[in-house]
């Protein structure tokens, strides 16, 4: 993490509710290290400026945005079920059960919803 900015920002890292990290850096300029110890999808506030909110993705590589319309594409799954999550700042996460086959595309509508 690094500030550029001439003020104090401290950076709070979450895996949900749980802490990640909370590092300060106080000095622009500053570059501070930090150790992610699982994967997952990570939450980062700064303490110091309640608008401030990033998202960081740790090891997962089948995380995708949605392009502007709404849509994504994953490609390369083996066949199976699974569990797709979509997350929205808003909304939370929302869980689709979806089967996926062999040779064949498994499409998906989700309605996320402010909660």
């Amino acid at each position: 993490m690094v500030n550029t900015d001439p003020v104090l920002h401290s950076t709070h890292g979450f895996y949900g509710k749980r802490t990640a990290f909370n590092l300060a850096l106080p000095n622009q300029g500053q570059r501070i290290t930090s150790q992610l110890d699982r994967p997952g999808l990570v939450r980062i506030e700064c303490d110091s400026h309640g608008w401030m909110l990033a998202w960081f993705t740790c090891g997962q590589p089948l995380l995708r945005p949605t392009a502007k319309d709404g849509s994504f594409s994953i490609t390369d799954i083996p066949p199976g079920d699974y569990t797709l999550v979509a997350t929205q700042n808003y909304a939370g996460d929302t869980d689709i059960p979806v089967t996926v086959k062999a040779n064949e595309a498994a499409k998906v509508s989700i309605e996320l919803k402010k909660k």
